[in-house]
């Protein structure tokens, strides 16, 4: 495949000009079905990651800016706009009505591109290359073979044909899955009804339309129940055999409060040296899941758990997950430990990985754990204070490491929602992160590089994160000064001047804003094969190795370490398993994505539903973010919506793509990133999971101002 790409874009670059897929195929001597099937392959891959332009009545040629297009993937806000991310780092504004089909996720073709008065960047959709996954809702209206369809989220309003015999067993108020496609019947893309999915008025129906909208599956296959029924409920002594006992050791694990699925276990020791040594161990549950089952098989479709609006849709069934596998208190479970010896300065001097028996003494939550190490008396803990206080010892040391290599922190809070008995929402709240979860987040992070440095010489899945595009952070940092808040000016992106950036921040207002914001500017984090170290952790090697339970990528490599003994470490088989993680990299890479998706999705309904029925209250709030339309605020209640151009009427606004900014014509108010105002819930959408505000303009402009520079 390697060799056919190169031969279709050396020949592309010398001959810049259109050419049909046949011609072309001809040209480049490609013969039999299994190459020709290959070639088309890798045209339509080409073309899908925007290294190619095809045309249907042309054919193929190189994608280039002097085509007047520009390709990318677009995404969508909850105002209806688009946004378009360039293969070049541009990001480009699509209006709603020039969204022309486009759902978000899409990768797409922009036209009409231009620069506007105010440098800020605008086109059209052209075509659309390729769907995300092409799923829209509807909603039935009416019955039978006199229904309509309309789309649940009106935001995704894009025309669609669809055989009318699929509407024969249709009912009024069911919501139905339809796959769109790329290819249009005059104005409308073609459309098929997949699946009902249930009714309007069904329990649970809100968060079962996220999940499958994202093609994310709830209910587990019959193969799959049966396999988790026939797994054992207790270790078994033959099971014990050649592992290292730790059962005599205090062991604990310390987790969310709601937490059913411990798939980590601690334990701390001093030594006589003066150094420490961390036991961190690891459900084993490789052990009992292996690769031609069907719970490995469904696992790696779902790649991880989701945790939207304090509910779980796991990874593997609870008797799974929740059961043998989960390294609950007072029971017998197998791991892989991973032993390491830190110098009182935080350096592994010493390590063994090894599989091994543990029993873990406490169950611990986190909100318990920080009391303790607040000097709170908390009943049950009594006797582990001492092993709270050394593992909080080692944890600053780790800390004080971290700091010294400049890693930068990008931690940025996750929403609580606050329910009452009957599920109804009381508050939205920041988690927080206390001492305890610090000492987790360190002791796994530790245990993550140890792993990853001991096996780099296997094809291996790392935890990766690329350094930043200078010229767009920069351009970020530029933006946030124009917004009156004080930050450095900086010549170079790198790890120092960002993390100065960051701790300047410390405990200021505006710091989860822009924390928020910069982290935005920059790649994700991401799995790879290719080990290219972790920028923001400044770390040169490291994985996921922690969470086997909830991520795949996790389960994978210790499958990877049952299978290292008895491997074929011949060349082809070799390249077969490199092959292999890289599929799982990229697909793991994608699914934390699209998790991160659901649960902003679910949460955003949750709050447009909290706000159904504050409609006219007046809220304090902070700009979060300025577009050519409207501007994004959040609340002091966490509620997070949009004010449109168009409802800001106290004068005639405009957006200032230099500075942006929305500025009034006549009395020159300026909106910015970071200015505190006063709003007013205009509407709200569980369906479109928005949230409209207006201004309080009869509240003191004071309150209105540029944060403090």
């Amino acid at each position: 495949m390697k060799i056919i790409k190169e031969m279709i874009l050396q020949y592309l670059e010398k001959n810049k000009h259109f050419i049909k897929g046949e011609e072309l195929k001809k040209k480049l001597n490609i013969k039999g079905e299994e190459q020709t099937t290959l070639f088309f392959d890798v045209l339509e891959a080409l073309v899908e990651d925007g290294s190619l332009f095809f045309d249907s009545s042309k054919g193929y040629r190189l994608f280039e800016n002097n085509l007047g297009l520009a390709f990318g993937e677009i995404e969508i806000n909850k105002a209806g706009n688009g946004f378009v991310h360039t293969n070049d780092g541009y990001t480009i504004f699509i209006d709603a009505p020039d969204l022309n089909g486009a759902l978000d996720g899409d990768k797409v073709i922009v036209s009409s591109l231009g620069i506007g008065k105010k440098n800020d960047y605008k086109g059209e959709i052209y075509k659309i290359v390729k769907r995300k996954n092409g799923n829209i809702l509807f909603e039935v209206i009416g019955n039978g073979f006199e229904a309509s369809l309309v789309p649940y989220n009106h935001n995704q309003n894009v025309p669609v044909s669809i055989n009318k015999n699929k509407f024969k067993n249709l009912v009024d108020g069911e919501i139905v899955l339809v796959k769109v496609g790329t290819e249009k019947i005059e104005s409308e893309y073609i459309g098929e009804i997949e699946k009902v999915v249930g009714h309007i008025h069904d329990a649970g129906i809100d968060l079962k339309l996220i999940y499958t909208e994202h093609g994310i599956p709830i209910e587990f296959s019959n193969e799959a129940l049966k396999e988790a029924d026939e797994l054992p409920t207790i270790v078994s002594e033959e099971e014990i055999i050649g592992r290292v006992d730790l059962r005599d050791k205090s062991i604990i694990t310390i987790d969310c409060d709601d937490t059913k699925d411990r798939d980590d276990a601690v334990y701390v020791e001093k030594l006589a040296n003066g150094n420490y040594k961390l036991y961190t161990n690891i459900a084993h549950i490789s052990h009992y899941i292996k690769k031609d089952s069907s719970l490995y098989k469904e696992a790696s479709i779902r790649n991880t758990s989701h945790y939207p609006n304090n509910t779980c849709n796991p990874m593997f069934p609870p008797k799974v997950s929740n059961g043998i596998c989960s390294l609950n208190e007072g029971v017998d479970r197998l791991t892989r430990t991973c032993e390491m010896e830190f110098d009182p300065f935080g350096n592994v001097v010493n390590y063994d990985i090894y599989l091994s028996v543990i029993n873990s003494r406490k169950a611990m939550k986190y909100g318990e754990v920080n009391k303790v190490l607040a000097n709170e008396t908390v009943a049950g803990y009594e006797e582990y204070i001492d092993q709270l206080n050394l593992m909080e010892e080692l944890s600053n040391i780790l800390e004080q490491a971290r700091e010294k290599r400049d890693s930068i922190d990008f931690d940025i809070p996750d929403i609580k929602i606050i329910q009452d008995s009957n599920g109804n929402i009381q508050k939205f709240i920041n988690s927080g992160s206390g001492k305890a979860e610090r000492i987790i987040e360190n002791f796994m992070l530790v245990t993550g590089t140890t792993v990853a440095e001991h096996y780099s010489w296997l094809p291996f899945i790392y935890r990766v994160h690329e350094s930043p595009n200078s010229d767009i952070v920069k351009s970020v940092i530029k933006m946030l000064r124009l917004s009156g808040i004080n930050l450095p000016k900086i010549n170079n992106v790198d790890e120092k001047n960002l993390k100065n950036i960051m701790d300047r921040l410390e405990n200021t207002e505006e710091a989860k804003l822009i924390r928020s914001i910069l982290l935005k500017s920059m790649k994700r984090a991401r799995y790879d094969i290719n080990n290219i170290g972790h920028f923001a952790l400044q770390l040169p090697c490291y994985c996921h190795f922690t969470s086997p339970i909830r991520r795949f990528s996790d389960f994978r490599i210790h499958t990877l370490l049952d299978e290292v003994e008895t491997m074929n470490y011949s060349y082809e088989s070799i390249k077969e398993l490199e092959k292999e993680l890289a599929d799982i990299s990229r697909r793991a890479s994608l699914m934390e994505k699209t998790a991160q998706e659901i649960e902003n999705e679910a949460l955003a309904m949750a709050m447009a539903e909290y706000m159904e029925t504050r409609i006219g209250q007046t809220f304090r709030a902070i700009v979060t973010e300025v577009y050519p339309y409207g501007m994004f605020v959040k609340t002091n209640d966490m509620i997070s919506g949009k004010i449109k151009l168009s409802d800001m009427v106290d004068d005639r606004y405009f957006y200032d793509g230099i500075k942006k900014a929305i500025v009034g014509k006549k009395t020159k108010k300026k909106y910015q990133i970071g200015n505190r105002v006063y709003v007013v819930a205009k509407d709200a959408c569980k369906a479109t999971r928005t949230v409209n505000f207006e201004l309080n303009n009869n509240i003191d402009n004071s309150y209105k101002k540029v944060l403090k520079k």
